[in-house]
C-alpha cells in the first residue's frame, strides 16, 4: 500500500487542532492532556503520519514523556521492569525477615552458652578436680 497524503482540507484541520491542543515549549511540542498525533488523525480521518509530518514541521519533536513519544513496546518493558522490581523487593523483604529471625535465635543460643561457660568456669575454680577452661593453665604448669 502506498503512502497516503492528507487532502488540503485535512491539512487545514490538522493545523487547527494542533493550534488548539499543542503548544511549543522551547524546541519541543507538547500536547494537552489526552491529545496526541493519533487522536487528531482519528478525528480528521487521516493517518498518524500525516499529523506527525505537519506537527514536526510547525512545532518540532514531541518532548519525552508525551503520549506519542513513548511507544507501546517501551511502556511494556517499563511495566514489566516495575513488576519485576516489586517482586524482587518483596523477596528481599521476606529473606530479611527470615535472617532477622535466625539472628534472634542465634543471639538466644549465644546467651545460653555464655551462661553455661560462666557456670563451668566458676565450677572449675571452686572444684580443683574439674579441668581448667580451654586456654588456661593446669595446676600452675
Amino acid at each position: 500500500m502506498g503512502k497516503q497524503y492528507a487532502t488540503r482540507h485535512q491539512q487545514r484541520r490538522i493545523e487547527e487542532l494542533l493550534q488548539e491542543h499543542c503548544r511549543k515549549d522551547g524546541a519541543f511540542a507538547v500536547y494537552e492532556e489526552g491529545w496526541s498525533d493519533q487522536r487528531i488523525a482519528d478525528q480528521i480521518g487521516c493517518t498518524r503520519q500525516n499529523v506527525h509530518s505537519i506537527r514536526l514541521e510547525d512545532y518540532g519533536n514531541l518532548r519525552r514523556g508525551t503520549a506519542d513519544a513513548i511507544d507501546e513496546a517501551a511502556l511494556r518493558v517499563l511495566r514489566e521492569t516495575i513488576e519485576f522490581q516489586g517482586k524482587t523487593i518483596e523477596s528481599v523483604g521476606n529473606r530479611a525477615q527470615l535472617l532477622a529471625t535466625r539472628i534472634t535465635n542465634l543471639e538466644h543460643d549465644l546467651a545460653a552458652l555464655r551462661v553455661q561457660v560462666a557456670a563451668g568456669s566458676a565450677a572449675s575454680v571452686l572444684d580443683p578436680t574439674l579441668p581448667w577452661p580451654v586456654g588456661g593453665e593446669a595446676n600452675g604448669q
